[in-house]
C-alpha cells in the first residue's frame, strides 16, 4: 500500500501499540513530559492530533488567559465565542475513543471552526499538571483548589467543558464531557454544542443589560447627591441672607470687619485706604449690603452657567455631569 493510501484511523490497540512502540526521545503523547511552554506544547499537540487522527479541530496557540480575551473581548456579543477547554489523558480508556469519534470528527472540526475557541492540555504526564492548573488560576479569579486537575485521577478525563459569565461577571463552567462515564453519540454531542452555543449568547446579552441597569443607577446616584448638594447649600445661603437681614446694623458691621478686615483692604498709591467703588465711598446702608451681595451671588451664577456653556479645552474640560 502507498504511504498516500494510509489511513489516520487507528484502532484502539494501534493506539496502544504505538505507545509501546514510541521512541524514548519521541513519546506518542499530545504534550511532552515536562513541557517549557504554551506554544510548544501546542504545536506538539496538533502534531500528534493529526498523526492519529488527521483531522483535528484548530487548537488556541498560546495561554489559557489569553484565550479567554479572545473569546470574550469583542463588543459585539455576536461576534463573541464560547471558550472550549479540552483536557486529555492518554491513560484514561476513553481518551481514543472519544478524540476519535467526537472530538476529532470532521462535522465536529467544522462546527467548532466558526463557533468555538478550542484550548487544550493534556495529563498523560503528571510534570503537565502544575501548568494546567497554574493556567487555570491565571485565567479565573474563581478559580479553587476544589476545582483543580489531577492526572492520577484518570477516570475524570478526557474533559471537555467550556466557560461562559454569570450576571455578575463571574466565570462559569458548563461540562460536555468528564471521564467515560459520559459518552455521547455524535448527532447528541453536536446538539449539545449548538444548544450551548445559543445559551452563551443568552448569558452575554444577560450581563450587558445587568451592567448597564448597574450604570444607570450609579449615573442617577451621582445626580443625586449632585442635586442634594446643591440644594443644601442653597438652604444654607437663604438662611444666612435671612438671619443677615434681621440682625441689627452694628451686627452686620462687626461681621463684616470681621470678614473683610480693613487691614486686607488694598492701600493707594499714598498709603491710605482706598474706597469701595461699590459705594462711591459712603458707608453702605445694610439694604445696600444685602443687595449688593444677592447681585454677587447672581453674577456668580451666570459665570457658572458661562463655565458650563464654553468650549471644552485642556485646562478647562467639559464636565462629566453638566
Amino acid at each position: 500500500m502507498l504511504a498516500s493510501d494510509k489511513s489516520y484511523v487507528t484502532t484502539d490497540d494501534e493506539f496502544y501499540n504505538e505507545l509501546l512502540k514510541a521512541p524514548l526521545e519521541f513519546e506518542d503523547c499530545l504534550i511532552p513530559d515536562q513541557c517549557p511552554n504554551e506554544l510548544k506544547a501546542h504545536e506538539h499537540l496538533t502534531q500528534c492530533l493529526h498523526r492519529r487522527y488527521g483531522s483535528y479541530p484548530a487548537v488556541y496557540m498560546g495561554s489559557l488567559k489569553d484565550a479567554v480575551k479572545e473569546a470574550f473581548s469583542p463588543k459585539e456579543i455576536t461576534e463573541r465565542r464560547p471558550l472550549m477547554i479540552f483536557i486529555n489523558n492518554d491513560k484514561s480508556v476513553y481518551a481514543n475513543i472519544f478524540c476519535k469519534q467526537l472530538l476529532c470528527n470532521e462535522k465536529t472540526v467544522e462546527y467548532l471552526m466558526s463557533n468555538y475557541i478550542l484550548w487544550a492540555w493534556d495529563l498523560t504526564h503528571e510534570s503537565n499538571e502544575k501548568k494546567l492548573n497554574d493556567n487555570c488560576k491565571n485565567a479565573f479569579l474563581s478559580w479553587s483548589t476544589e476545582k483543580q486537575f489531577q492526572a492520577s485521577k484518570t477516570d475524570q478525563y478526557p474533559s471537555l467543558f467550556a466557560v461562559y459569565r454569570e450576571t455578575d461577571g463571574s466565570y462559569a463552567f458548563h461540562y460536555f464531557v468528564k471521564g467515560p462515564s459520559e459518552q455521547v453519540t455524535l448527532v447528541d454531542f453536536l446538539r449539545s454544542l449548538s444548544d450551548f452555543k445559543e445559551k452563551f449568547t443568552n448569558y452575554e446579552q444577560e450581563l450587558h443589560k445587568a451592567r448597564e441597569e448597574t450604570k444607570q443607577k450609579e449615573i442617577a446616584y451621582l445626580l443625586l447627591s449632585r442635586d442634594n448638594h446643591r440644594r443644601f447649600r442653597h438652604d444654607q445661603d437663604r438662611d444666612f441672607r435671612r438671619a443677615f437681614s434681621m440682625a441689627h446694623d452694628a451686627d452686620k458691621e462687626a461681621y463684616l470687619n470681621v470678614k473683610y478686615p480693613r487691614s486686607a483692604q488694598p492701600l493707594s498709591h499714598d498709603g491710605r485706604m482706598t474706597s469701595n467703588p461699590l459705594f462711591a465711598g459712603r458707608n453702605p446702608s445694610a439694604e445696600e449690603i444685602m443687595h449688593a451681595f444677592e447681585q454677587f451671588e447672581r453674577d456668580s451664577d451666570d459665570a457658572d452657567d458661562e463655565d458650563d456653556d464654553r468650549t471644552p479645552t485642556v485646562l478647562h474640560p467639559k464636565p462629566k455631569f453638566p
